[in-house]
C-alpha cells in the first residue's frame, strides 16, 4: 500500500507519512493517527484503515508489535471511530459508510483474535499432563 500524507494537525504536529509497514515501527502512534485520519472526512481515513487491516492480516505481527498497538490506544480509537455519530452524516453513500465500518470491525476482530489467542496460550500450557502432552 502506498504511503500517504496527513496535513498538519490542530496542534501543529508535523506532516506524517504513513504506510502499512509503518504499523510495525510506529505502532504506538496508530491510535492517535487513526483519530486524526478519521477526522479528515476523505479517502485518507479509508486508506489508513486498509493499511492497518493489511498489516494485521498479512504480515503476522510479532507479540511486541501487537502489544505496542494495544498500549498505543488503537482499540479505543477504532471503537471511537465506529461509534462516531457524525460518521453517519459525513459519508455520501451507505455503501461507503458500510465499507468503512467493515474495515473498522475487521481490524477490531484481528486485534481481539490475537488477544484471545494470547490469553489461551498460557492456559493450554497449564492444562498439559506431567509428560507434556496437551489436554486441550
Amino acid at each position: 500500500m502506498d504511503a500517504f500524507l496527513y496535513s498538519k494537525t490542530s496542534l501543529g504536529a508535523p506532516i506524517v507519512e504513513w504506510s502499512s509497514s509503518s504499523f510495525s515501527t510506529h505502532g504506538a502512534h496508530a491510535g492517535r493517527l487513526l483519530r486524526h485520519a478519521h477526522a479528515l472526512h476523505d479517502g485518507r481515513r479509508v486508506t489508513f484503515l486498509a493499511g492497518l487491516d493489511q498489516f494485521l492480516g498479512t504480515t503476522h505481527p510479532t507479540e511486541d508489535q501487537y502489544e505496542t498497538l494495544l498500549t498505543g490506544g488503537l482499540c479505543e480509537a477504532l471503537v471511537d471511530c465506529a461509534l462516531d455519530k457524525e460518521l453517519y452524516e459525513n459519508f455520501n453513500s451507505k455503501v461507503k459508510k458500510m465499507e468503512y465500518l467493515l474495515l473498522i470491525f475487521s481490524c477490531l476482530m484481528a486485534l481481539m483474535d490475537h488477544s484471545v489467542t494470547a490469553l489461551v496460550r498460557p492456559t493450554k500450557r497449564a492444562l498439559s499432563t506431567p509428560s507434556g502432552r496437551s489436554i486441550c
